[in-house]
């Protein structure tokens, strides 16, 4: 299974981002400061099936989060997660990323994505900023690397079975060719021996000359 990473980097205060309505397969990152969001997440997933996501946090200056709120929403906008995360993490500037897993699990096909809003404090002023809804994966109903074990099995089986078949159809070929061989030897053996017969009786039926 493949894994998306989506970073997405906020500035303070009161600029306005740039909504992402499908994230690609890869790295995607609005370039706005200070703060940096990653978000790993699968590209594909299974229905029911629970899997995580990553949510990691990084910073130019020394901030305080008062609040971090992601959902995770199916195919239908409907909320399958939410949960506020960081309350009073204090993240220094330029340090590691801190990272927190959630699990999910969705019951419906289609895509998911999430939503974040964020409230955090620099300097004694607080900022709030929000990013619209994106795309992050899609549920599927089958499980694809599954399917592709089972195919490469009955494309395995069916390899075997071709061979097979091929050195059968030799032999037989081989049998038929040898068949038709001792055919027409057994024609060349009757013939034979019918003129044999005849010129046998024919001599036993001729009389002797006598003197």
């Amino acid at each position: 299974m493949k894994e998306k990473i989506l970073l997405i980097s906020m500035i303070t205060a009161t600029m306005l981002l740039v909504p992402i309505s499908l994230v690609k397969a890869g790295t995607v990152d609005v370039a706005f400061e200070p703060i940096c969001i990653i978000i790993h997440a699968p590209d594909e997933v299974v229905v029911g099936k629970v899997f995580s996501i990553i949510i990691g946090i990084q910073s130019m200056v020394d901030l305080v989060v008062d609040d971090f709120l992601i959902e995770v929403r199916d195919a239908h906008n409907e909320k399958v997660y939410g949960e506020s995360i960081f309350e009073g993490l204090f993240v220094g500037s330029y340090k590691p990323p801190i990272e927190k897993t959630i699990t999910v699990s969705i019951s419906r096909e289609g895509n998911y994505g999430c939503f974040t809003d964020f409230v955090f404090t620099v300097k004694g002023e607080r900022h709030s900023t929000n990013l619209a809804y994106f795309t992050l994966g899609y549920v599927r109903t089958i499980d694809y690397e599954s399917l592709k074990t089972t195919y490469s099995s009955l494309k395995s089986d069916y390899d075997n079975l071709t061979s097979d078949y091929d050195k059968l159809k030799l032999e037989h070929e081989s049998t038929i060719k040898q068949l038709s061989t001792n055919t027409n030897l057994m024609y060349v053996l009757i013939v034979t021996t019918m003129a044999f017969i005849a010129t046998t009786g024919h001599f036993a039926r001729r009389k002797p000359k006598t003197t």
